[in-house]
């Protein structure tokens, strides 16, 4: 009796210290799992300089910097071409006399000839108004930023430690989890291998799409004519990994644009360019590579990544579809186990 009270003592404690272990870990969750995901696109780069050279952990810091080094040095050049057009714009739309556009010019005179009385003034006023209610706001709002860049660096730094921890001691933290596994070890090696080959198909397959979008609509932004190609294609490549946004979250406004500015043959190309080309290649590489990377249907993918979307924000993109993945790994696993016992029960009726 005291030893069953004592076990279900000690099962109470181990689950209430991780419940509080889960929380002091939450913060830092999102550097942790991108951390896997890096370790398991970098690991056979790893592997194959330690064959070569020697010395693990070497190596490891060696991969870990070079990981690094492409992730920041990407989204940096995207960064600085971004920020150098939109600096560009804002001194351009600053000089702009918004006043005398011809299609604001048409649009207050479609507005005076419905409404004669309209005080012109006094709308100029709160519109003035407003816009010093929204300075004072990102005034305000800049504390917070520098928050979120502190938060930013933290993450990191915890993603490099991690990198490095996973590339240099994986095999025995992965023993490690074995040992104190409830699972059988044919299953443990499908749970595994299952992880690594769908969270290596969801990356690939999110970032291959992202950069086909973004590469496609800048060439139709170049020919169409637009100026400011790099910044639309930053945030294109930022828009392309959220569902149901995409690319058309930029060429759609960027045609309406090209019509409004009376540009009709260019407008009317590059929205059919956009929605016959660069939108169809979305779906066309996605499910390509989730279906033969991740042996993920596309459907399944865009669930569970609206979801996790919803539930943890941005990294639910990445979240979602491995999650829904592991989920039917473990499904397989159970029905493998089913139906093991089922002919075993079958065999001993027949003896």
């Amino acid at each position: 009796m005291f030893r069953q009270m004592s076990f279900w003592a000690l099962l109470f404690a181990a689950i209430a210290i991780g419940i509080l272990l889960f929380r002091i870990v939450e913060p830092f969750f999102a550097p942790l799992f991108f951390a896997v995901i890096l370790t398991i696109l970098f690991r056979p780069f790893y592997d194959r300089l330690t064959r070569l050279l020697g010395g693990r952990r070497r190596i490891a810091a060696l991969t870990t910097v070079a990981a690094m080094f492409i992730l920041l040095a990407g989204l940096g050049a995207m960064l600085f071409l971004a920020g150098r057009e939109l600096a560009s714009t804002g001194r351009e739309f600053a000089k702009w006399d918004l006043a005398n556009q011809p299609g604001i010019q048409h649009i207050k005179d479609s507005i005076e000839r419905y409404v004669p009385d309209i005080d012109w003034d006094s709308l100029r006023t709160s519109v003035d108004r407003g816009i010093e209610q929204y300075t004072s706001s990102t005034v305000q709002r800049t504390g917070e930023f520098l928050s979120r860049v502190v938060e930013v660096v933290v993450g990191m730094a915890i993603l490099s430690l991690a990198l490095y921890y996973f590339l240099a001691e994986g095999d025995d933290i992965l023993q490690s989890l074995r040992a104190i596994s409830p699972f059988a070890r044919e299953d443990e090696w499908l749970l595994f291998r299952q992880f690594a080959t769908i969270s290596r198909g969801v990356v690939v397959g999110i970032f291959v799409c992202a950069f086909a979008q973004a590469a496609l609509l800048g060439i139709g932004l170049y020919f169409a004519g637009i100026e400011r190609v790099w910044l639309l294609v930053g945030i294109t490549f930022l828009l392309s990994m959220i569902p149901f946004v995409g690319a058309a979250g930029v060429w759609t406004p960027t045609a309406a644009w090209l019509l409004w500015n009376g540009e009709i043959t260019a407008g009317i190309i590059l929205g059919l360019y956009g929605l016959l080309i660069v939108s169809t290649s979305d779906n066309l590489i996605r499910a390509y590579v989730l279906h033969e990377s991740a042996k993920m249907h596309p459907l399944l993918a865009l669930v569970s990544a609206l979801g996790a979307l919803q539930i943890v924000g941005l990294w639910g993109i990445f979240l979602g579809p491995v999650v829904a993945a592991f989920f039917f790994s473990m499904l397989q696993i159970l029905h493998r186990r089913l139906s093991a016992n089922e002919r075993k029960a079958v065999a001993s009726d027949a003896a």
